[in-house]
């Protein structure tokens, strides 16, 4: 198959890069959600642009967490180091009080952190932020929201510290790989010229990662790169398409998409010998693998039944099971565990497409999203997050669904066109 003509085909759905603004869609909360109060005491010569940035992430990040209710405080007469009045926060009903302040020298940023426990009047913690770059200051952000919900004794969120992946294109024929924080207000290009996409992270740490490059007259190509040397290694190439989908959780092997025959099937690629071991064997198109069962099955999609839908297979046999008995056009899912989070054509005349989650234990499945098109999800790696892509009413965006809490946020996007993503 035309490798163009495939990534059409996987393309349904993309986006468009950051408005400070974050738009909940769904939010249901607990009543024991404690109330943290965020007081901001950054000196007044401190560029205002940036000091409303920074607040402005902090309260996104609590709202996001699931496990606070923020809100902005005005400090009044009080100082940074001023002795804390807990009477006062008590009448209003705070649970944790938040001292912040901004220093900036030179490129350099720091934020100083003081937490106090208005219910036991007591201090929390005191820390300072350090980051190297301003333009870092998303990451600092992060770090800061994750240790206060540590200090909570709430479940983890560091999730938020992890970098998002993916491909952006400028104009016809170019596309760039990027990375970014889960909000994309940091963004950076790391691969660019030509045409470059289906980027997935290499390993945890996420200091490498795979990307197809497509030469106009050449094949496409599987590239490993660092991402703090730049440098890159060759996979493979193959006729058609070549596209990594998958990581085993020994990071030592790789579910890559390839057409070397003419017909698209999947391929398990041992890192360590480059042998191929082929999954699939169906006449047809079977795209997008990705592992289950600790890595002893995978699911896929596949046309075998005349229109995109889910199968699952062991690796170490031919027998294929449909997965999904919902929808007739599921063109893509992520899996974590016995979760797995698909795509299904909702409307044809609308081209509606919703994400949807089902258990591969039991029968119950539960519909993510409601409107527009919603494709690419991605399971973060506690399985408690999605990110996707979306599209609805001429506005692209990156999405997060918090599935234990219920709430779906969109990060629009100002420029170019998110082509696939990685988390």
């Amino acid at each position: 198959m035309n490798f163009l003509k495939l990534v059409f085909i996987l393309f349904l759905g993309y986006v468009n890069v950051y408005s400070a603004d974050v738009k909940l869609e769904i939010v249901k909360r607990s009543v024991a959600t404690p109330n943290v109060y965020f007081i901001n005491f950054t000196d007044s010569f401190v560029n205002k642009n940036i000091q409303k940035r920074v607040s402005k992430l902090i309260v996104g990040d609590a709202t996001i967490s699931g496990h606070m209710k923020p809100v902005e405080y005005d400090q009044g007469d009080e100082t940074f180091i001023s002795r804390i009045d807990y009477a006062k926060f008590k009448d209003l009903k705070a649970d944790i009080v938040v001292y912040y302040k901004l220093v900036i020298d030179d490129d350099e940023l720091s934020l100083g952190v003081k937490a106090y426990d208005i219910n036991t009047n007591k201090t929390s913690y005191v820390k300072t932020y350090n980051v190297g770059k301003i333009n870092n200051y998303p990451f600092l952000i992060h770090q800061m929201i994750i240790d206060l919900n540590d200090d909570l004794g709430a479940p983890d969120i560091s999730w938020m510290k992890k970098l998002v992946i993916f491909a952006k294109k400028t104009k016809m024929n170019r596309s760039n790989i990027m990375v970014a924080d889960y909000t994309l207000t940091y963004q950076k290009t790391v691969v660019s010229g030509g045409i470059n996409i289906f980027p997935k992270w290499a390993n945890k740490k996420q200091d490498a990662f795979y990307y197809t490059y497509l030469k106009k007259g050449g094949k496409p190509t599987i590239y490993k790169q660092s991402l703090r040397t730049a440098r890159k290694n060759k996979i493979i190439d193959s006729d058609g398409v070549a596209i990594v989908s998958d990581i085993s959780n020994d990071e030592k092997k790789l579910l890559i998409t390839m057409s070397p025959k003419g017909q698209t099937d999947i391929f398990l690629y041992n890192l360590s010998s480059k042998s191929l071991k082929k999954l699939t064997r169906y006449k047809g198109i079977d795209v997008g693998g990705h592992f289950i069962n600790d890595d002893k099955s995978i699911t896929f999609v596949s046309d075998r039944l005349g229109s995109p839908n889910i199968f699952s297979k062991s690796i170490y046999d031919s027998k294929v099971e449909l997965l999904v008995h919902h929808g007739t056009n599921n063109n893509s899912c992520t899996a974590f565990k016995n979760q797995v989070v698909f795509v299904s054509r909702d409307n044809a005349r609308r081209k509606s497409f919703n994400l949807y989650m089902i258990s591969t234990e039991d029968n119950g499945i539960k519909k993510l999203t409601s409107n527009g098109v919603n494709q690419f999800p991605k399971f973060s790696n506690d399985g408690e997050s999605v990110l996707f892509i979306k599209h609805y009413r001429n506005q692209s965006s990156i999405g997060v669904i918090r599935l234990k809490y219920n709430q779906s946020y969109l990060f629009p996007l100002k420029r170019g066109k998110i082509q696939s993503i990685d988390w």
